[in-house]
């Protein structure tokens, strides 16, 4: 059985990433170096406020956005977020991955908070290291800052303790609840991976996009070359 080889033998996971595949094959084609391309720049960022930067009339998608085929931000559910956060900075961005990784942080809580105006996008949870630095500016220990999110984060709510001592430096009733409701936090450092990639994937969207439909039909379509 697999224990009785647990410590002889060597396991690989060897993963495909269609994204670095994508970033590669535009590069070649074009000859733009992927560490030379502007993070964020303008015209990408429109795509996140409708289709015009692609050439398209407003109207023209039913989420009212360009990201269609970016990673990450391509799909049904991350197209609905847009809509409703309209993202104009790439911090917005890493909240929207932060909120579409994460579990029970989206719908049923920030989702709501935004809707209402109680908060906007930059003010939500959006990444578990938000916790810790919005709780240390409102004037908790650092320690005590970073314990919270770490109960939080793994879904494990606030003690009493905690939450008074929330209460004493000021934290808003919403924030303490929108905490309560957390299951999974994503951390900041992999949202930012993620937009950053995503945001390669779309300068060639935009500018270049015989390159990126070519590629994408050849690295994510595999039956089209």
């Amino acid at each position: 059985d697999f224990n009785a080889m647990h410590d002889t033998i060597l396991k690989l996971d060897i993963l495909g990433h269609d994204d670095p595949t994508m970033l590669k094959v535009m590069s070649d084609m074009t000859g733009v170096k992927i560490e030379d391309i502007p993070i964020p720049d303008k015209r990408v960022m429109e795509l996140f406020q409708g289709t015009e930067a692609l050439g398209l009339p407003a109207g023209s998608s039913p989420s009212d956005c360009g990201s269609l085929g970016l990673p990450e931000m391509g799909t049904l559910m991350a197209r609905d977020m847009i809509k409703e956060t309209k993202p104009t900075q790439f911090f917005d961005l890493v909240q929207l991955m932060g909120l579409s990784h994460g579990t029970d942080v989206w719908a049923g809580n920030a989702q709501d908070l935004i809707r209402s105006n109680t908060c906007t996008i930059e003010e939500v949870i959006g990444c578990r290291d938000g916790i810790m630095t919005s709780l240390i500016n409102w004037g908790l220990p650092a320690k005590t800052s970073f314990d919270i999110m770490e109960k939080v984060r793994k879904g494990k709510g606030l003690t009493e303790e905690q939450e008074q001592l929330m209460r004493d430096n000021q934290v808003p009733d919403w924030y303490i609840d929108s905490c309560k409701k957390i299951k999974y936090m994503f951390p900041k450092a992999h949202a930012a991976a993620y937009v950053i990639s995503s945001l390669r994937v779309a300068y060639f969207k935009v500018y270049y996009p015989e390159a990126y439909y070519a590629a994408y039909f050849s690295v994510r379509a595999d039956e089209f070359d």
